[in-house]
């Protein structure tokens, strides 16, 4: 009983250490904000983006018509994430990606700048 106690106090002792540090990467960000658009999920994305309260109903609506404009174009396919920079301060950064998307196969490259918020890699809106 003694070594299950002392194994399940390990386990959390490392769920605990391992939550903490360095901010998921820029570069995470942007493949969720890209996964955001690609399953037309406007809320997830605005969880992304830097904006006030107030400002959230209004950039969920914004990201509708950036989904249905997607959609014209056959829809987020795919991406890669091309590079990642972040500014010497650690406070901001910017990714580029090429975006593929369903009726085209040419890639377009889009480049997106972030800021290091309260520990997580916002985009700018």
């Amino acid at each position: 009983m003694k070594k299950l106690l002392s194994l399940v106090a390990v386990i959390c002792a490392m769920v605990v250490l391992g939550s903490c540090g360095e901010p998921a990467s820029p570069s995470a960000t942007i493949d969720k904000a890209l996964t955001c658009i690609q399953n037309k999920d406007s809320k997830g994305y605005v969880a992304l983006l830097k904006v006030d309260d107030s400002q959230k109903a209004m950039m969920e609506s914004i990201a509708d018509k950036a989904f249905k404009a997607a959609d014209e174009k056959g829809g987020l396919k795919s991406w890669t994430i091309k590079s990642e920079e972040i500014a010497e301060d650690g406070q901001t950064a910017v990714v580029k990606a090429d975006l593929i998307y369903g009726n085209d196969e040419t890639a377009v490259e889009s480049t997106y700048n972030l800021v290091l918020d309260n520990g997580e890699w916002k985009l700018k809106s």
